[in-house]
């Protein structure tokens, strides 16, 4: 009897640390069918803070995804100089407008456009008009990879825990769960969260990340990734990427609030 007992209640503390239930399924399913795209473009506006108070003008980058001819996922920037109003996190609903009427050139796929006055002479500009900086660059290989907590099945690589409760999040009833997981097993690797799926369809709406924390300059980072879907092909995809970043160093009295918003769009499936 006491070993029934014992083995019952093992079952019941594997099953608390690693609740696949039929909706994680569902987002286990969507996943498989979504981990190949890949976003055509990417704005992302960076702002800086002091005491709230906004320190200048916000950054604007903007860049398009392609296929490269040796295969691999790349962006670049076009290098370019002209001016624009200046952008605000809230006109991001303009912003495609405005950089329309910005000059382009042929075979050109990523426009970076830096928006600040902290570098550069202000003096001969109209009031509300700012100097367009870009710089040309060709980051890492963007392939994406089948990995992540929809597919990880290792139970020393990821648990999961359901959070009591439902929640309404961009309109949708969600179900949470915290999950804990190293993609390699490894603790520096480890990311900790909770992700929050929408109940009927599984397609996951928001995960929040837990803080990440850099103790040299008590530096603290948060940043919520919201999913977009479509019905069509049954697919998700990031939609956007909040993060705010507080900076605190001591030894110089120094306290800074950095928030960024980046927008995903035109997905294509590699």
């Amino acid at each position: 009897m006491k070993k029934a007992l014992f083995t019952m209640l093992i079952i019941i503390i594997i099953y608390s640390a690693y609740p696949i239930d039929d909706l994680w399924r569902k987002a286990q399913s969507l996943a498989e069918n979504s981990w190949r795209l890949v976003p055509g473009k990417t704005t992302t506006i960076i702002e800086t803070f002091q005491g709230g108070v906004s320190q200048g003008n916000p950054t604007t980058i903007v860049k398009s995804i392609y296929l490269s001819e040796e295969g691999k996922i790349v962006s670049e920037t076009l290098p370019m100089e002209t001016e624009l109003p200046e952008l605000k996190l809230e006109d991001l609903e303009n912003l495609e407008e405005l950089l329309g009427s910005l000059p382009s050139q042929e075979g050109s796929h990523t426009k970076v456009i830096t928006l600040s006055g902290s570098d550069l002479d202000m003096s001969n500009l109209p009031p509300g008009m700012h100097t367009v900086q870009t710089s040309h660059h060709t980051p890492k290989d963007l392939t994406p990879k089948k990995e992540g907590i929809f597919f990880e099945k290792n139970k020393k690589f990821l648990t999961l825990k359901k959070v009591k409760g439902t929640k309404t999040i961009e309109g949708k009833l969600c179900r949470g769960y915290r999950y804990d997981y190293t993609k390699t097993g490894l603790k520096k690797d480890r990311e900790q969260g909770t992700i929050w799926l929408d109940t009927t369809t599984g397609v996951p709406v928001l995960k929040e990340p837990a803080a990440s924390k850099d103790l040299l300059a008590t530096e603290s980072t948060i940043s919520n990734v919201y999913y977009g879907f479509n019905p069509e092909t049954r697919q998700f995809y990031t939609e956007r990427i909040e993060a705010t970043t507080d900076i605190s160093i001591p030894i110089v009295n120094l306290k800074m609030n950095i928030r960024s918003i980046t927008i995903e769009e035109g997905h294509w499936e590699y």
